[in-house]
């Protein structure tokens, strides 16, 4: 990469944000120049990566991705554990009031 190249977009972070913003960018503009930068090595394992809330798969969708064969061969979380192995209420258990950010 030339230090003097031209970019139509730069994303500084590649992570969930940054892809999705990367993503959204070049559907809009398929021939955009696209610079995604990261301080972290990739492939990166992240606790966070190892699962997908159920409304972020309405946003993959969204963006054009195929969910089902993301989750293909996988199994839903029927059931959290806190670091004790107490079961952490689901969704269904909480309040109706209660709402994820």
């Amino acid at each position: 990469m030339n230090a003097t190249e031209d970019w139509d977009l730069v994303i500084v972070g590649a992570g969930p944000a940054g892809s999705s913003a990367a993503t959204a960018a070049l559907r809009a503009a398929p021939t955009a120049r696209v610079l995604m930068l990261d301080t972290a090595d990739f492939p990166r394992d992240k606790v966070c990566g190892d699962g997908v809330a159920p409304h972020a798969m309405d946003v993959l969708a969204g963006l054009g991705i195929a969910v089902t064969e993301l989750s293909a061969d996988t199994e839903p979380v029927t059931v959290t554990r806190d670091h004790l192995g107490y079961p952490v209420p689901t969704a269904q258990d909480r309040p109706p009031t209660w709402e994820p950010p």
